[in-house]
C-alpha cells in the first residue's frame, strides 16, 4: 500500500512539474523573446500540433486498446506495426517538407523544427499511451515529463544564462 501511495505522489509531482515548467517557459518567453520570435514559436507549435494529429490519425489509441490484456508477444507485434506505420508517416512528412522548401513555401529551418518536433512529440505520445495500456503509469508519466517539461526547463535556463540564445533567428 505505501508503494502505491508513493507512486501516485511521484506521478503527481511529475505532472505538476510539467505544468509549472510550461508556465516558466511562458514567463521566460514573455520576458526575453521579441514579439516576432513569439509569433514564430506560436506558428511552429501550432504546426506541430496539427501535423501530429494528421500524421498519426490517432492510431496510437487503437493500438493501445488492443494492447490491454494481450500476451507480450502480441503486444510487441502490434507496437512494431505501429512504429512502422509512424515511420512511413515521418518519411512522407520529410518528403513533403522538402517539396515545400524547394518551391519556397517554407523556410528550411522552420521545416526542420516542425519535422523534428513533430517526430519527437509523436514518438513520446505513442510510447506514453502504450505504457498506460500496459499498466506502466509511472513510466508513462516519466516519458510525459521528458517530452513536456525537461526541455522547457533547459531552454529557459539556457536563455537566462545566454541572452543570445533567446533569439530564434539565431538558429
Amino acid at each position: 500500500m505505501p508503494d502505491r501511495f508513493l507512486l501516485r505522489v511521484l506521478t503527481l509531482a511529475l505532472r505538476l512539474t510539467s505544468l509549472l515548467s510550461k508556465l516558466g517557459l511562458s514567463l521566460y518567453m514573455a520576458a526575453y523573446l521579441s514579439l516576432s520570435d513569439i509569433g514564430i514559436y506560436g506558428l511552429v507549435l501550432g504546426a506541430v500540433i496539427v501535423v501530429c494529429a494528421i500524421i498519426g490519425m490517432h492510431v496510437d489509441f487503437s493500438v493501445s486498446r488492443e494492447l490491454v490484456g494481450a500476451p507480450p508477444d502480441k503486444q510487441l507485434g502490434k507496437m512494431r506495426d505501429q512504429a512502422v506505420f509512424y515511420g512511413v508517416q515521418y518519411v512522407s512528412g520529410a518528403v513533403l517538407a522538402c517539396i515545400l522548401y524547394s518551391v519556397d513555401m517554407l523556410s528550411g529551418k522552420i521545416a526542420f523544427y516542425i519535422l523534428a518536433l513533430t517526430t519527437l512529440e509523436s514518438i513520446g505520445n505513442m510510447t506514453a499511451t502504450n505504457m498506460v495500456a500496459m499498466k506502466q503509469q509511472v513510466r508513462s508519466t516519466t516519458v510525459f515529463f521528458v517530452r513536456s517539461a525537461s526541455w522547457a526547463i533547459a531552454i529557459s535556463a539556457l536563455g537566462i544564462v545566454d541572452a543570445g540564445f533567446g533569439q530564434l533567428n539565431r538558429f
